[in-house]
């Protein structure tokens, strides 16, 4: 259990977030450290040689003015010493000549280092350690006599064990509080990300507080910082589309109920009635042929709503090329040439353009639209079919954004504005009382609407009441290699 929740703290962002403050602060502090620890110790051990290389020259001078006199350097020489204060150092004297006869040797010089000293070069300073004490040594020519000099080997010994002491004890020190600050800052740094990530688990407060009844709520971004401003201001376009699509998808749902229901009711009570008694064959066939026209009536609402689900797969493919839109538009002329006769409407189309787009898709849009045109249209009308080209304003006014454009007139009723943002809506119907005389069951718009958007074009409506109404789809042209290919 107790490695369990170490596991879990180690994958959390406080936790990294306080470990990276504490890697940071050590490699900080460690580097301070060392840094004022090389700096004492550098300035400690160059004090000592200072003062050590200063004592020699004195001795050097000293020796050089005295007699050649045993009596006189036992006697003189410590006196020397204690009056310049380097009763600290020992120092030992030997004749050069012979077998380096002792001259003269502090009372506590340092025996241990006489061996050392026999393999020490002259004028070099060396750090040596004896009995539990730390030394530095040095050792030079000199000349003892002020007539008829003598050579002689001066060697002197600084004791330097309580700098050593010293330093170790600040070393100890620094060890210790590079430690504390460690952890003081780990634990400075867990507090500074908690209060940082305060917002973020508002934010996720927030998040598991919103339920489907809740969507219209918001994040209110004014306090927060600056770089969390982005994330809400996502999650709230993100809510907003949410509730769209969940509004959208409960009407579609409820239409869809609605529309598969009064055909299935239908068939259910046409056949009860059917078979409470025996009919004629007549009858029987009145009957049948109705519930096949039914039958057509939810074969086509389900195929439509199966193309507005293909519409919708991520895994649609397209087969894109180059449109000639003239033919294709003559081609619907022909199919609808009948329903147009019977209502002794007038079809006229006028230009052309080229377009890129999957052609039986195309088809079927400018076929939905051309259709609902020929049904709104009163009797001895006219439905107007424009083709042409023109520069995409989105994209600017220049000979590489051009878009083809399908216009379609038409003398009908026209649209209220009230209706016009809803009408690629799916199952949404301007006016149910004339959606029973004219059949229709609210889905050609939405699927005129869903072919526009997968080919990265637009539909766009200009209707007034008793005007007509003017569609418009643009679709995109091919690109130059497709045409010259």
């Amino acid at each position: 259990m107790f490695w369990t929740r170490i596991h879990r703290l180690s994958q959390t962002i406080t936790a990294r977030m306080a470990l990276s403050f504490a890697v940071a602060s050590a490699c900080i502090l460690l580097v301070l450290s060392y840094g004022l620890y090389s700096l004492v110790n550098g300035q400690l051990t160059k004090d000592d040689r200072d003062v050590l290389a200063d004592a020699v020259s004195l001795l050097t001078i000293t020796l050089r003015e005295q007699d050649n006199n045993q009596f006189l350097l036992n006697r003189r020489l410590p006196e020397e010493l204690n009056a310049f204060h380097f009763n600290r150092y020992q120092v030992r004297l030997l004749a050069k000549s012979g077998q380096h006869r002792v001259l003269f040797q502090s009372l506590h010089f340092p025996t241990a280092l006489i061996s050392r000293f026999g393999t020490t070069p002259l004028g070099r300073e060396e750090t040596c350690q004896k009995q539990g004490r730390t030394y530095l040594i040095l050792q030079v020519q000199g000349l003892l006599g002020d007539h008829n000099p003598q050579p002689i080997l001066i060697q002197t010994a600084l004791e330097t064990t309580a700098r050593v002491n010293t330093l170790l004890r600040l070393k100890n020190s620094l060890i210790q509080l590079v430690c504390i600050g460690v952890f003081l800052f780990s634990v400075l740094g867990m507090i500074v990300v908690r209060l940082g990530l305060r917002p973020l688990r508002q934010f996720s407060h927030r998040i598991q507080g919103i339920r489907m009844d809740s969507l219209d709520a918001r994040i209110n971004i004014k306090d927060w910082p600056s770089e969390l401003g982005p994330l809400a201001d996502s999650f709230n376009r993100l809510l907003g589309q949410l509730e769209k699509d969940v509004d959208q998808l409960t009407r579609f749902s409820g239409d869809l109920a609605h529309e598969l229901r009064t055909p299935i009711t239908n068939l259910r009570v046409e056949t009860e009635v059917l078979l409470e008694k025996a009919r004629t064959v007549e009858e029987y066939r009145a009957v049948l042929e109705g519930n096949l026209i039914e039958l057509e009536r939810l074969s086509k609402v389900i195929d439509r709503i199966l193309l507005l689900a293909k519409m919708d797969s991520p895994q649609l493919a397209l087969e894109m090329t180059p449109c000639q839109m003239a033919p294709l538009v003559s081609k619907l002329f022909d199919f609808y040439a009948l329903l147009a006769e019977e209502k002794e409407i007038n079809l006229s189309l006028t230009g052309d353009c080229l377009i890129f787009g999957d052609e039986p898709l195309v088809e079927q849009a400018v076929g939905n639209i051309l259709s609902n045109a020929i049904k709104y249209t009163p009797p001895k009308g006219h439905v107007r079919v424009r083709l042409f080209q023109e520069a995409n304003q989105a994209q600017g006014l220049n000979q590489d954004n051009l878009q083809g454009v399908v216009c379609v007139q038409d003398d009908g009723p026209g649209i209220s504005p009230e209706h016009l943002p809803h009408i690629f809506e799916r199952f949404y119907r301007v006016d149910s009382s004339r959606s029973q005389i004219i059949a229709g069951d609210g889905l050609g718009l939405a699927i005129v609407k869903a072919i526009m958007d997968v080919h990265d074009g637009d539909v766009v409506v200009h209707s007034e009441s008793g005007q007509g109404s003017d569609f418009r789809l643009c679709f995109p042209t091919p690109p130059v290699e497709s045409v010259t290919h």
